[in-house]
C-alpha cells in the first residue's frame, strides 16, 4: 500500500506548506475566492503535494505508441514529486489513457514539442542535463552515475520498438540502462520508467525545490482544478482569469 509523504512538509526555502499561502504564494481574487469552496484538508493535501514538487527531475518521452505506457509514465512522474514532462511528437502524438493516469496528468506540466531540436533547446535552456535510457555501447549502468553530481536532470524515454532517436541519444550528457539477467533485453517503458525514476528518488534527487513564481503558479491552477464550480464562481464574480 503507498503512503503519501506526511503532512509536515516544508519548501527548499524552509516555508511549512501549511503556510505557504500568503508568503510564497501571493494572495489573488481567484484564490480568495475558490479557497472558500475547498475543505481545510483538501487546501492542506495540496500545499503538502507542492512543497514535495522537484525541479532537479524531468522527464522526457518521444513518439510514444501505446497509450498505456504514455499514461503510465504520467502517473509513474506525479507520484514521486516530478512535475515537467516533456513530449516529442515527430511521429506520433503523446496520447495518454485516463483510466490509468487517474487524474494524474490534470497536476503536470506537459510540454510538446513538434521537433526533436526544440525539445533539446528547450531542456537545455532550463538547466537540465539529459539522461538518455538506451543500450548503446557507452551507455552505463543507472547504479553507476552519480546523479546529485549531475545536478538537475532530464531522463529521456524513447518509442517502444525503436528506443531514443539517434538526435537524442548523440545530445545526451549521460547514457544509462537497467541491468537485466534474463534472456529479454529491455524492459517495457513504464517499467523502466518507474525502477530509474525511483532509483533517483532514492539517490535524494526528488527535494521540493520549485521556485517561488512557479509554485505560485502551479497553486492557483491546482486550486481552480480542484474546485468543481470553478468556471461559474469565477464568471458570477467577474475575475479576469486566463483560462477563463
Amino acid at each position: 500500500m503507498p503512503r503519501h509523504a506526511p503532512s509536515a512538509v516544508t519548501t527548499a526555502a524552509g516555508v511549512a506548506a501549511s503556510a505557504m499561502y500568503g508568503t510564497l504564494i501571493p494572495r489573488t481574487p481567484v484564490l480568495e475566492l475558490l479557497r472558500q469552496s475547498l475543505k481545510p484538508a483538501r487546501l492542506a493535501r495540496i500545499e503538502a503535494v507542492l512543497a514535495t514538487r522537484t525541479a532537479r527531475v524531468e522527464v522526457l518521452v518521444e513518439n510514444l505508441r501505446d497509450p498505456h505506457n504514455g499514461a503510465a509514465v504520467l502517473r509513474t512522474s506525479e507520484g514521486l514529486g516530478i512535475q515537467t514532462v516533456h513530449a516529442v511528437e515527430a511521429y506520433d502524438p503523446f496520447r495518454y489513457g485516463a483510466g490509468v493516469t487517474k487524474n494524474a496528468d490534470q497536476w503536470l506540466s506537459v510540454r510538446r514539442y513538434g521537433h526533436v531540436a526544440d525539445a533539446i533547446e528547450a531542456v537545455r535552456g532550463r538547466g537540465l542535463k539529459l539522461v538518455a535510457t538506451c543500450l548503446d555501447a557507452d551507455a552505463v549502468p543507472v547504479e553507476a552515475v552519480d546523479f546529485p553530481a549531475l545536478g538537475k536532470v532530464c531522463v529521456m524515454f524513447g518509442n517502444e520498438e525503436r528506443g531514443l532517436s539517434q538526435a537524442l541519444r548523440d545530445a545526451a550528457d549521460v547514457k544509462v540502462f537497467v541491468p537485466m539477467t534474463g534472456f529479454t533485453q529491455s524492459f517495457n517503458i513504464s517499467v523502466t520508467a518507474g525502477m530509474l525514476l525511483f532509483h533517483l528518488r532514492s539517490a535524494g534527487m526528488m527535494v521540493g525545490d520549485l521556485a517561488p513564481a512557479e509554485l505560485a503558479l502551479l497553486y492557483e491552477r491546482w486550486v481552480v482544478r480542484a474546485t468543481k464550480r470553478a468556471t461559474s464562481l469565477i464568471r458570477r464574480h467577474n475575475i479576469d482569469y486566463p483560462e477563463y
